[in-house]
Formats: structure tokens, sequence, C-alpha cells
């Protein structure tokens, strides 16, 4: 835009100019100069027809030629002039009485043609006669009279006055024509008519010369030429000031063109400082990218140098405003950083105002010296302080500054956008560096992933046969406890092997769960939602010597991304975690919200790029960790309890970072740990956020639910796990029971949960027998190895969802909300039938 501007300019300035020139100029005076050309020529053209005149009139004029020539040129003339001056009424009007006056003189001029070739003719006559009679020697005295006529006759032709006619009048009386001999009868007469002819026509071509001589144009043509003068005169006039105009625009162009001349020479310069600090931008650039492991403090003090150099400052830093704040720094020697700097130049520079896109120059004292906290610099004697910062953080926060202590920095406005490459330049630097060594972190956790994974995988092929003998060994002391004595040694000695080989079983759950990935779809989950649930479940399998306290979640429109039953075991591994370490009574409080971060946050687990997370955290007062401990315990299979297995925390945090989050801990011996764990936030529209609300709650609505367990103290349990999912639990320890509770109320029981555990049968015969005997109710077989069981033989036998025993919560709440439609919707139907 910019240069069609300048083009434009430049157009309009060169019209003007031509304009100038061709009014300075004055084609004017050309037109004047065709006037006084065309005015000498019609003088000369008549002075020459005049004089044409005059030789025709004496005789020496052969023809007529000459003075028709002269008479074009004299209409030419006119022509011309006409022609010169058309554009001013005055000449035009004097122009035209002068061609009146040249027609004037037309006239005469052809009447003089006539009446001379007329006078001429008989002249010759007149001569030819005359000269035959006065030699004739017949009548001597007719001669005398013929000699006088003559005489007479020629006076007349120089002399045309009246005393002249009055002698040839005479002499034409003198002469008689009686008594004329034969020969002079014929030429008498006619030497007579000529001669009267010629005493007419003498006076009267005389008269047209004089006439024509006296209509001559020369006072108009001087008074024609007196008014082109004129205006020539008011033209040059005009002229003049057009040309002292354009002369003091050709002053201003000259002015102009040296102040082009300065500041091109100046912008030169600026361009020659631009490349130099473009050329050590380079320079450092392709020095950062050559650099090597451990050679990033180096390459930047060296950076620091020269563009201090560059700039004409004394001191030179570079801040991290992110991770641990590291700076770099260069100084000149034998100058050396005051107390607290560079270190207070953020706070400084967060109060000094003026900030253009991230930099701040002071060069003035008084503004180095501010009452608002912005005087620090010139406090520490700096006298020009230049500072360049990333406003957004971004891509690596840090701050670039320069320190002027005797001289002055040289920078100008426009070179900031260097400055904001040469800050780029040690910004990506130390972001690189920073990416390499989470490269190499990353690369670390790689390995040791693939060494998980391989172990994991080894783990749970070694789970699943060690599955199969544990399920035996507690299939046998199942059998074992019914025959021995209740109370006596070998009763307790089974049931110390039964409860070794439940904790093995719960060992091989949790590794089978610890290497498992899953592949669930997320959705978005309320987090009020999420709390409540897991209070449900954990105020059923926490002891009753602790306290669950559960914080008010404020704000209901919060939600996080995840699978709801996985978030469940996170809160639920660290709330078990949390009930272990307290010995005795001892309370748990969980507390939710939403936390925005600005900047990219470390945490002891995890890395949280910037934006708004959903914090749960978890905290009791039990006794605590040490430092040792505390580093260790998201380690797998790592556990400070006999009969721990090491697996939950673990677990716990595997499913955090799946889900894009971290976990922080703190903990101090003899006064309590607290676990905060971090999910991104993810907004949802109100409405979705109901509907989602409504389908992920997983609480029941009072449904019956037919729980048969052959073991009273593990059925007791299940009712109280059921209770807590909002159904209505009923149960039995024998079958026979349970079918007759279903035929004696038909519809009663919405669910049916049956436990079979190893070593009672096949977990399908009790399936189909209580199949057959209602087969509308829907059926979840609960038991502890379901690899041997064939979809086709599950189906047979009505079972609609299978679960693994030990139950858990969060499981069992999926089957029994996905149980819960089929059975509701064929009562409906039976009952409105």
């Amino acid at each position: 835009m910019r240069i069609i501007l300048a083009a434009m300019g430049v157009a309009l300035l060169l019209l003007l100019l031509t304009w100038l020139l061709l009014r300075s100029t004055s084609p004017e005076i050309h037109t004047d100069q065709i006037a006084f050309d065309a005015l000498d020529d019609m003088a000369t053209s008549e002075s020459a027809l005049h004089r044409d005149m005059l030789r025709a009139r004496a005789g020496m004029l052969n023809n007529y030629d000459p003075l028709v020539a002269e008479e074009d040129a004299i209409r030419d003339s006119i022509s011309r002039l006409e022609t010169a001056v058309r554009n001013d009424p005055q000449i035009s009007d004097a122009v035209d009485q002068l061609a009146m006056t040249a027609d004037l003189q037309e006239e005469w001029t052809e009447e003089f043609k006539a009446s001379n070739a007329l006078l001429h003719n008989s002249l010759a006559y007149f001569r030819l006669f005359s000269a035959e009679l006065s030699e004739s020697p017949r009548d001597p005295v007719l001669a005398r009279q013929v000699s006088g006529l003559t005489a007479a006759m020629l006076h007349l032709t120089l002399d045309t006055s009246s005393s002249v006619m009055d002698e040839v009048d005479d002499e034409l009386n003198r002469i008689s024509t009686e008594n004329l001999s034969p020969e002079d009868t014929r030429a008498v007469p006619a030497m007579l008519a000529h001669a009267r002819m010629l005493r007419d026509l003498l006076p009267a071509t005389d008269h047209t010369l004089k006439a024509l001589f006296a209509t001559r144009s020369h006072q108009q043509g001087q008074a024609i030429r007196v008014l082109v003068l004129a205006r020539a005169a008011a033209f040059e006039q005009r002229a003049s000031r057009y040309r002292y105009v354009l002369y003091g625009i050709s002053l201003i162009l000259v002015a102009m063109l040296i102040y082009l001349g300065v500041h091109l020479e100046w912008r030169a310069r600026l361009l020659r400082r631009r490349a130099n600090f473009e050329h050590i931008i380079a320079r450092i650039s392709t020095r950062f990218i050559n650099a090597g492991p451990g050679e990033l403090g180096a390459q930047v003090a060296r950076a620091l140098e020269e563009m201090a150099a560059f700039f004409g400052a004394d001191r030179a830093y570079f801040i991290v405003t992110d991770g641990a704040g590291q700076i770099y720094r260069w100084s000149r020697t034998g100058i050396m950083f005051p107390h607290g700097w560079p270190q207070k130049a953020l706070a400084v520079a967060s109060r000094i105002g003026g900030w253009s896109n991230g930099i701040v120059h002071i060069a003035h004292d008084d503004q180095l010296a501010h009452g608002d906290g912005s005087g620090v610099p010139a406090a520490i004697g700096i006298r020009e302080w230049l500072c360049i910062m990333d406003p957004k953080g971004e891509p690596f926060g840090g701050m670039l500054g320069f320190d002027a202590l005797t001289g002055k920095i040289g920078i100008r406005k426009s070179e900031f956008g260097l400055c904001r490459m040469a800050f780029d330049a040690i910004a990506y630097a130390i972001d690189r560096e920073f990416l390499e060594g989470e490269r190499r972190r990353l690369e670390d956790k790689l390995q040791q992933a693939h060494r998980m994974e391989t172990i994991g995988a080894l783990a749970s092929g070694v789970a699943h046969n060690f599955n199969n003998i544990v399920a035996a060994i507690l299939g046998y002391a199942e059998m074992a406890h019914a025959q021995v004595k209740p109370g006596s040694r070998a009763a307790e000695n089974v049931a110390e092997i039964r409860q070794a080989g439940e904790r093995a079983r719960d060992l091989v759950e949790h590794i089978l769960t610890f290497g498992r990935r899953s592949d669930t779809s997320r959705e978005h989950i309320p987090l009020g939602t999420l709390i409540l649930e897991t209070k449900s479940f954990l105020e059923a399998t926490l002891p009753t010597r602790i306290k669950l306290v559960v914080g008010q979640v404020s704000d209901q429109s919060i939600l996080i991304s995840g699978e709801l039953a996985q978030l469940q075991q996170v809160i639920m591994n660290i709330c078990s975690n949390a009930a272990q370490a307290i010995d005795g009574a001892g309370t748990i409080e969980i507390e939710a919200g939403l936390t925005e971060v600005a900047a990219p946050l470390q945490l002891d687990h995890g890395r949280l790029a910037p934006g708004r997370y959903t914090v749960i955290s978890v905290s009791d007062d039990g006794r605590g960790m040490d430092e040792a401990t505390l580093e260790r315990i998201f380690e797998p299979f790592f556990t400070t309890r006999a009969d721990g297995n090491g697996l939950g925390l673990s677990t716990a945090l595997e499913i955090v970072r799946e889900h894009g989050g971290g976990i922080a801990v703190e903990s101090k011996p003899r006064i309590g740990t607290r676990f905060e764990v971090w999910l991104p936030y993810s907004p949802a529209i109100q409405a979705d956020t109901e509907q989602r609300a409504q389908r992920v709650a997983g609480r029941g609505g009072g449904q019956a639910v037919l729980v048969f367990e052959a073991d009273r103290a593990r059925l007791l349990k299940h009712e109280e796990i059921l209770a807590a999912l909002g159904y209505e639990p009923a149960g039995f320890t024998d079958v026979s029971e349970a079918i007759a509770a279903c035929r004696a109320s038909p519809g009663r029981f919405d669910i049916a949960l049956l436990c079979h555990q190893h070593g009672k049968g096949s977990p399908l015969d009790l399936a189909m027998t209580v199949h057959r005997a209602v087969p509308d109710l829907s059926i979840i077989l609960a038991v502890p190895w379901a690899a041997d069981l064939a979809a086709p033989a599950l189906a047979e036998a009505g079972v609609s969802e299978i679960v693994g025993l030990p139950l858990t919560s969060a499981e069992l709440s999926g089957a029994l909300a996905h149980c819960c439609e089929t059975p509701l919707s064929r009562r409906r139907m039976r009952e409105e039938a």
C-alpha cells in the first residue's frame, strides 16, 4: 500500500512539474512570433505590390503575375495572422480591420490592372499613329500639330495635373480633321480617339494608384504589432512567475534529494548494523545447533558476550523463569553483579510499564529512579537498561537483560525485532536442551516400561498358572474345613491355609489388574458423582475404626474425561493404603476442586502442561513415611507390610498417567500423608453433563438382588457391598432355599448374584439350576477364575454377566447396572399383560 501511495505521489509531482514547465515556456510566445512574421511578410508583400504596380504603370512590367503572387502573399499573411491571434478578441478585431483594408487594396489593384492595361494599349496605338503622322511630308502643319500633341501627351503621362490636361485639350483642339489627305483620313481620327482616351485614362489610373497607396495598412499593422507585443509581454510576465515557482520547487526537490541521500545513507548504516546483528544471531544459532551435551552454559555465556559487545552493554544475563530458575550471566572484566541482581530483574520488569512486544528499554536516569520500585536499576548504578522477555511464556519462559553502567546501549526501536530473535535463539537452545533431557528421561522410562512390560507379561503368565494352583488350594481347604472338628487345631490350620490362599488369590488379581491395559471408551464423568460413589464403596469396605470425611464439591459442572471404574479404583487404592497406615482409630479426608495451572508444573510423579485440572486430595493422620519410603511407594511390588503386595499405588499411578495426569505426595513421619491426584479438566455443556451423570452413576434404585454364597461371613460382606450400591440384597447359603423363595414370590427378585467357590461343583450347574427354576431372572455369576467357562455354555445357563471373586464394587456396579434393564422391562411386559 505504501508503494502504491508513493508511486501516486511521484506521478502527481511529475504532472505538476510538466504543467509548470509548459506554463513557464509560454507557448503563446510562439504564436506571437507567427503574428510578427505574418505582419513582416505582409509589409514586404505590400511594398513589392506597390513597386510592381509602379513598374506596371511605367510599362516596365510585361504581365501581372507578380501582382497576383503578391496579392496571394498578402492574403496568406492575413490568414496566418488571424490564426495566431484568434484567441485574443482585441487583436482579432484589429486583424479584421487589416483584412478589410487588404480587401480594399485588392479591389484598387484589380481596377488598376484593368485601366492600366487599356492605358498601355491606347498609348501604343497613339505612339504608332503619332509617329506616322509627325513624319508625314504631305501636311507639314498637321505634322507640327501632332508633334505638339505628342509632347503634351508625354507630359501628361508624367503629370496628370489639370494644367497639363488643359494643355492636352488645347493641342487636341488645334488638330482639325478637315481637308485631310486620304492617307491621313484613316490615321488622324484613330490617333485623336486614342489621345482622348489617354487623356481620360491617365488621370484615372494615377488616381487609382494614389488611392491604393493611400490605403496602405502600415498603421494598422503597427497597431497590431503593438497589441501583440503587449500580449507577449503579459505572457512573458506570467511565464516568469511560473519559472519562479518551478525554480522554488526545484530547490525543494534538491533539498529533498539531499535529505533522501542522507536518509539512505543512514538506512544503509542501519542495514549494515542489522546485517551484523543477524550474522551474530546466525553464528550463535549455529553454535547452539552444533553444541554437544554439557556445552550449553558456555555457549550461552559466549552468546551473551557477543550481543553485549554489539549493544555496548557492560553486563548481560538470561534468566530461565521456568523450572529451577537457572541464570546465565556475563560481565566485562572488573565489573561484578551486585547482590540480588539479576534475580530481582523479573520483579522490576513486571512493575515497569511501556512494554512493546515483550521489550522494555529505559535510557534515561530519571526513568530509572522511579519511586514505585522500578528504581532498583538506578540504585545499583545502571544508566541504561534493556530487557527482553516472552510475554506469553512460550516456547520457554525466560528473560534476556543488558545493563549499561558507563556508556549507552546503542539500540533503536526498529531493532526490537532483532532483540526478539536473539532472545528466541537462546530460549530455543535452552528449551532444546530441556527437551533433550526430557527425551533422555523418556527413553529411560520407555526402557523401564519395556522391562516392566516384559516382567508384566511374565507375571501375568505365572499368575494365570498360579491362580489355578491357588484355586485348588482353596477348594481343598474348603473341603478339609468341612471334615475337621470346629475349634480343633486342625480346623485352625485349615483356616490359616484358606486365609493364605485368599491372600494369594488377591495378589494374583492385583498382578493381572496391574498388567492389564484398559481399552474402554472414556466419557465425561461429573466429579461429584465420582466422589459420592467412591464414598459409598469405601464406607462398605473400610474398617469401622476409620472415619471417612468427604468435602463438598461446590461446582457440580466439573467433569473428568475417563473411565469411571478405573478412577474409582485410584481413589479406593489410595484410601486403602491410607487405612493400612493408620494404627487404631483415625480419619481419612477426601477433598476435590478445580485448579488453574498457568505455567508447566512438575509434580512428584508427572509433569503437567498449563491448563485447568481437577485435584482430588486424600489425607490421613496415620504414621506417615520417611524420605526413603516416599521415593519407592509407587514401585511395583514394593510394600512395607507383610501381607501387602505392593501393586495398589502402582496401579493407581498407572491409571492416572493414562488419563494424562499426575500424583503429588506429601508425608511426614507420625503426622500423616497427603496424596493429590491431578486430572485434566474436561469442559462440556450442562445438558450433556446431567445425562452422563445419570448414566455413569452406577447406583441402584432399590432393586431386589438374590445373593447366593455358601459361606455366611462372605455372604454378609456381599450384602453390605450391594446395600452400599443402592440395591436390596436377600442372601441365601442354600440353593434350594433361594429357588423356593423365588417360586413363592414370583417377580420378587430382579437379579440373582451367584457366588461359586472352587471345589463345590461346577459354577455352570449352579447357574443352570437357578435358570431352570426362574427363567426370567438375570443371573450374575461370580467366580474366582472364568477362563474355563465357554460363552455358549454361559448363555445356555442364563448367565447375563460374569464377575470375579473376591467382589469389587466397581466391577459389580457395572454388571448390576447392565442387568437391571432386562428384568425390569420383562416385568413391565408381564404386568401389562
